[in-house]
């Protein structure tokens, strides 16, 4: 794809600006009172401006399961699970039980009272066994929602059952088996409880094949007219925009569809037209830039740090400290966002370092270890 003379190519980390901007928003959108913020812009232009940020934050999560479709490879269903198991389920496991862990511990210390502390991680600990992506009153036992995670879950699910489509359908047979299968999420959506993320997981296979026949077909890559590529974008955003404002909005986790199978394809083609311009803004340079790109390059880590930070003690701290606030909801709302990122990504970028150091430390230690067994072993013969 060229505009002007600069051409998009497929490239290690191509995706990470929109991927770090999207962890941002993520942090953004979870930040207790947002609704209240956002509800009080006065004016046309801050109304509309809220309007394209909402249009934005709901195409997100499609525009990320687009990108994990773009670099999907067909494998034989058996190598395709434990891929995508140790890629996705291991961190989902190993971010849930340090979460409920700490949410024991976090609780007591705030509140007091071992039995509730207990009962509540309880309760949070089946919601993530079940994945269940809000709070669910069921026969007077609330289970908490998994929290952000709930993309791997649902990413884990789409990405196995569309593997096992290309298994046997090609062409016009594939996308009609991708559509059934997200309409099928869709109606699963109707029941009052389904565990394990199936129903967003049946609509993500739909995301997850745009992905894949956009890398495919060089959607991204091929050349195209800049009229063109102003006309869909406009287009898109604005029936988008209209969708959202007379019919409600779209929300993949809570499975809400304004208008049914209609909204997730606008979802999955407006979601494609996100990461398009993005891409076009790869050829910005600077600090803003750079720290996105890395925060993009670190994605997973920061979803599932933020995770542990909701779960554990986020909910609570930030439930205390809005209701307790008097001024300007918008000045709550950046003080809040302001402390979850730093928290979150200096965590982040501790755990990488950590873990690169252990990286090399550990296989060193184990060379050491073997070479001191081999030099007594050389003097006792």
């Amino acid at each position: 794809m060229k505009t002007g003379k600069y051409t998009v190519k497929n490239t290690l980390g191509m995706f990470d600006l929109l991927k770090g901007l999207i962890m941002l928003t993520v942090l953004f959108i979870h930040t207790y009172g947002i609704d209240e913020a956002l509800s009080s812009a006065q004016g046309i232009f801050a109304q509309a401006a809220v309007g394209l940020f909402t249009v934005y934050g709901e195409v997100s999560m499609p525009a990320m399961f687009i990108i994990s479709g773009y670099g999907f490879r067909k494998t034989d269903i058996g190598t395709c699970l434990k891929k995508q198991f140790k890629a996705l389920m291991i961190p989902y496991c190993i971010s849930g039980a340090i979460a409920v862990v700490l949410h024991t511990v976090f609780y007591y210390l705030l509140y007091g009272g071992a039995r509730t502390s207990l009962k509540l991680s309880f309760s949070l600990l089946i919601g993530l066994i079940l994945g269940v992506t809000e709070d669910t009153t069921i026969n007077g036992f609330t289970i908490y929602c998994c929290g952000p995670i709930w993309f791997l879950f649902g990413l884990f699910m789409a990405s196995s059952i569309f593997n096992l489509l290309l298994q046997k359908l090609e062409g016009k047979w594939l996308f009609a088996a991708v559509i059934l299968t997200s309409c099928a999420g869709w109606g699963l959506s109707f029941a009052p409880f389904i565990p394990w993320c199936v129903s967003q997981g049946l609509i993500t296979v739909f995301f997850v094949y745009l992905g894949y026949f956009a890398k495919k077909s060089k959607v991204f890559t091929r050349e195209y007219r800049v009229l063109f590529i102003t006309g869909v974008s406009v287009l898109c955003i604005a029936l988008y925009y209209l969708m959202n404002m007379f019919f409600g909005t779209t929300i993949i986790a809570y499975n809400k569809y304004a208008m049914g199978p209609l909204s997730i394809i606008m979802c999955g083609v407006t979601g494609l037209v996100l990461i398009y311009l993005f891409l076009l803004l790869n050829r910005v340079k600077g600090p803003v830039s750079s720290v996105l790109r890395v925060i993009g390059r670190y994605s997973l880590y920061v979803l599932c740090i933020h995770t542990v930070e909701l779960a554990a003690v986020g909910r609570y701290l930030h439930y205390d400290f809005v209701n307790s606030w008097k001024g300007n909801v918008w000045v709550r709302t950046l003080i809040v966002f302001g402390c979850r990122a730093a928290v979150v990504l200096i965590a982040t970028f501790c755990f990488v370092k950590l873990h690169a150091w252990l990286g090399k430390a550990i296989p060193q230690f184990i060379e050491k270890r073997k070479n001191g067994k081999e030099s007594g072993n050389g003097g006792m013969s």
